[in-house]
């Protein structure tokens, strides 16, 4: 008597097999996608603060660019960015992140936005980023620079005059 396994059998076996691999090759690259796109978010996020950490280091302005054609973020020292001033890019479209930029908030036209020499940013921004066909909004929040602010600095660092001014020289009783 002579033991193996039919031809149905092993037709039944591959047939299974393929179900399988049918099943589960959509849900790997999906899942590689989801976690690509969950790295993107956070190395958008973490650059976006060294910016801050980098500018208030060196008491100096610097420029956040987010380029949608390009799926690139820029960081140039100095405002407006000058040519030469490029300190890095990094690159969201190529591997480990493989992301497209699809859209952004950021109202100017370059992309730019300004970290002043403090670390505070001129705007915050969302930027919708798209993997193998799943998209999210990453949002990129930092201590934003107030209107208040920059005329404070334009005044010198004066608030002698104006409301701001009042109530600091009645609190201090001057």
């Amino acid at each position: 008597m002579q033991r193996g396994f039919s031809l149905i059998e092993i037709v039944l076996v591959v047939v299974i097999i393929g179900i399988v691999a049918a099943v589960a090759i959509p849900r790997v690259g999906s899942s590689q996608a989801g976690t690509r796109i969950e790295a993107a978010e956070k190395r958008m996020q973490s650059e976006f603060e060294a910016v801050g950490d980098l500018a208030r280091s060196k008491g100096r302005s610097h420029t956040v660019q987010i380029s949608l054609p390009d799926s690139q973020i820029r960081v140039y020292e100095g405002t407006p960015p000058a040519l030469g001033s490029l300190v890095r890019t990094v690159p969201m479209s190529e591997p480990p992140y493989s992301v497209r930029f699809q859209a952004s908030t950021i109202t100017d036209p370059n992309g730019y936005i300004t970290v002043d020499g403090h670390g505070m940013y001129s705007a915050n921004a969302r930027v919708g980023i798209d993997a193998a066909g799943i998209a999210r909004t990453v949002n990129l929040v930092a201590p934003l620079r107030t209107s208040l602010e920059e005329g404070i600095e334009a005044n010198g660092g004066d608030t002698g005059g104006g409301l701001l001014g009042g109530v600091v020289n009645g609190l201090l009783g001057i």
